[in-house]
């Protein structure tokens, strides 16, 4: 989850791009029956870890953030998770923003609720903002 409406485009944008092999022709991903949407939630934290920043990030050795090699990053996640934190908030590896991880876990019987959502054009955020 991202806390930025950017930084959750961002990684579905990601996500896409790394479909193999390429069509060769546009991808119908959203339809009128299944479009991509953003969601924007609430939840109670009660236990959280926060990872401000790429510094911080780096003195836990993380050398290959950004990349879909997610080891250590997992690592990170489960020491989190182990300790009873319900939420880790990392910044993010796709786009200039803060992003939240959520341990279901250990948030209780808390479930996110959706408070509003919108459908994206994922192509022309890609055009428009991608960098």
């Amino acid at each position: 989850m991202s806390l930025e409406k950017a930084g959750a485009i961002a990684e579905i944008d990601a996500w896409l791009r790394e479909i193999t092999p390429r069509p060769d022709r546009p991808i119908e991903v959203h339809t009128p029956d299944r479009p991509i949407e953003v969601h924007t939630i609430e939840l109670e934290a009660r236990s959280t870890v926060t990872i401000g920043d790429l510094d911080e990030l780096a003195a836990l050795d993380v050398e290959r953030f950004g990349e879909r090699d997610y080891g250590r990053t997992q690592q990170i996640g489960d020491a989190a998770h182990f300790l009873g934190r319900d939420v880790l908030i990392v910044p993010g590896a796709r786009w200039s923003c803060i992003n939240l991880v959520l341990f279901p876990g250990n948030h209780g019987d808390q479930t996110p609720r959706p408070v509003r959502s919108k459908i994206v054009d994922w192509e022309r955020w890609r055009a428009e903002r991608a960098p």
